[in-house]
């Protein structure tokens, strides 16, 4: 495995106080590892990205920083997996707008000031960095280009330091950062520098346990891959943490100080090669300060086998919906003029109202036929109800059911027009079930729809759970740059777009009820209740093919409740 020169500590002949001293060397150091990892009782992360700068008027723009969001979101999420059940983690995320130079540094005060003997301190940041007059800095949001020096976050003083003057003994530092991106921004380029080893090295000295682990080394630039949605750097450094290539860790699978530098080296080198395009070189680099090497993590052995669902997705959903989405040409609708209105090029707000004036009074007719038809199978007051139409929006409120629809341009096409359909059942609706049905007779939803907090699910562990099951039956596909997954078995298919944070079901052949039947057959590890969402568990994913003269098993179906 290859290995990167670099400046590092190690102990010479202990001095009568106990303590080491420290001599400074040059290339790769050999320790003795520690015989137990340190216990702690917090692991306390604070973790920033700025992928968008404020960009103030005339003022120099700092160019965008692809990925750091989902760098710094997946970081914490990972570190808060790693270290569940072994300690309290304690998160701290800060992105973009709420990255400013004056939050930045007040979180980082609290924080580091707040930390016990017991505490692990973790510091991420994914954004621009630079060195001015020899000091390490870190941009914010609201960064000055004009005004590098005082518009910026010193890594030594504002974090390095912090922490040595703290009663934490215990840090590491990850810097996703690249000083070359910042060079064309200053008004000189003596000014700019890349992060400096020495520097950093002098605020170490002294320090129990600390280590810097950095994305580039001087004269490089660290990279982002559209194709793995991560700074390469980030993606790698979280699949080390994870656990998941046994060339990160050592002896009894314990992931050290030495053996993450030395991996990620050779993995992100090696990925820049074989993967990418890029023809400069990224060699990650670190600078470790410890008596002697020491134990980030231990990682234990994976099942054998291990089953592929997705009942543990725990996905922290919010709506769940049935929808239908019809569409058509915008010269085709009823107040459409051919020698006076023009039909949009392109999509636009002011096309999306106009198509609303115009499919106002379609809609409001067909609300009102719904929420007759409804009061009449339901047998509800129409105090009990409500039906509500403008600009081409509207809803139909009944006991049992909300129902609402949506119309705009169609953003496939904009000379289309479009309505969305959508019906959100509620608490009890199963006793009504077949009233319902009735009621929704003239309705075509084919889609079940559950939106959740993308901000907080894992894109990387629901592809894992969706590959393995794959693995089993059925096909599998990913679509990075969408931020898509998808999963296909028979009729059914499964698509999740954290892009926009909804989970799409289809069943071929299946609309309204039926479809609801189908998709409370299937569980997530929803994290919220729901009417629509199962709350059981099952073995695993139910058949839903149709029953065959060749022996295939029936589809399943839930019984209908009976009427009250």
């Amino acid at each position: 495995m290859a290995r990167v020169l670099l400046n590092a500590y190690f102990p010479e002949e202990p001095l009568e106080d106990g303590k080491s001293e420290m001599k400074r060397t040059m290339g790769v150091v050999t320790r003795n590892i520690a015989s137990e990892a340190s216990a702690y009782d917090r692991v306390v992360v604070l973790a920033i990205a700025v992928e968008h700068y404020q960009n103030a008027p005339k003022r120099p723009a700092i160019v965008q920083v692809h990925h750091a969001r989902a760098d710094a979101e997946a970081f914490v999420r990972t570190i808060e997996q790693i270290y569940d059940g072994i300690a309290d983690v304690d998160p701290h995320l800060l992105i973009d707008s709420n990255a400013s130079l004056s939050t930045i540094r007040g979180d980082a005060t609290y924080v580091i000031s707040n930390l016990a003997p017991t505490d692990l301190f973790i510091f991420y940041y994914a954004g621009h960095g630079c060195q001015i007059e020899g000091e390490n800095r870190l941009t914010a949001w609201d960064t000055n280009a004009l005004q590098l020096g005082d518009s910026t976050i010193d890594l030594d003083q504002d974090v390095i330091a912090k922490v040595k003057a703290s009663a934490c003994t215990r840090a590491l530092l990850f810097i996703d950062a690249c000083a070359e991106s910042m060079k064309a921004l200053a008004t000189s380029r003596s000014l700019i520098f890349d992060l400096s080893d020495d520097e950093i090295e002098e605020q170490l000295e002294g320090t129990d346990y600390m280590a810097v682990f950095l994305s580039c080394s001087d004269g490089e630039k660290s990279y982002g891959s559209d194709a793995i949605g991560h700074g390469i750097f980030t993606y790698h450094l979280l699949r080390a943490l994870k656990g998941e290539d046994k060339r990160a860790l050592e002896r009894d699978r314990w992931m050290t100080d030495v053996s993450l530098r030395d991996w990620l080296v050779s993995e992100v080198q090696n990925f820049i090669t074989s993967k990418t395009r890029i023809r400069e070189k990224q060699t990650p680099r670190a600078i470790l300060h410890s008596p002697r090497t020491f134990r980030i993590r231990h990682v234990p052995e994976p099942p054998v086998t291990p089953a592929a669902t997705l009942a543990n997705l725990g996905l922290k959903n919010s709506e769940a919906f049935l929808e239908g989405v019809e569409t058509g040409a915008i010269k085709s609708l009823p107040g459409f003029k051919r020698n006076f209105h023009t039909v949009p090029t392109d999509i636009n707000e002011r096309a999306a109202n106009w198509i609303g004036s115009l499919l106002n009074d379609r809609l409001q007719e067909e609300l009102d036929d719904l929420f007759s038809t409804a009061k009449e199978a339901l047998g509800f007051k129409r105090r009990e109800g409500d039906v509500s139409v403008s600009g081409g929006d509207g809803t139909v409120d009944t006991p049992a059911f909300r129902f609402w629809v949506l119309s705009d341009q169609d953003p496939d096409d904009p000379a289309a027009w479009r309505i969305r359909r959508r019906l959100e059942l509620r608490d009890g609706w199963e006793g009504q079930r077949e009233e319902i049905e009735e009621a929704i007779a003239g309705l075509d939803l084919d889609r079940f729809i559950v939106t959740f907090d993308k901000r907080a699910a894992a894109y990387d562990d629901v592809a894992d759970a969706l590959e393995d099951l794959a693995d089993r039956e059925g096909q599998f596909d990913e679509r990075r740059a969408e931020r898509k997954l998808m999963y296909r078995r028979d009729n059914m298919s499964i698509t999740f777009d954290f892009a926009a944070g909804e989970v799409e079901f289809t069943v071929s052949g299946e609309n309204n009820l039926e479809l609801v039947d189908s998709t409370m057959a299937l569980s997530l590890g929803w994290r919220s209740a729901s009417p629509m969402l199962a709350t059981t568990v099952p073995a695993e994913l139910p058949d839903l093919t149709e029953e065959t003269g060749s022996g295939a098993p029936p589809k399943i179906r839930k019984r209908p409740a009976p009427k009250r």
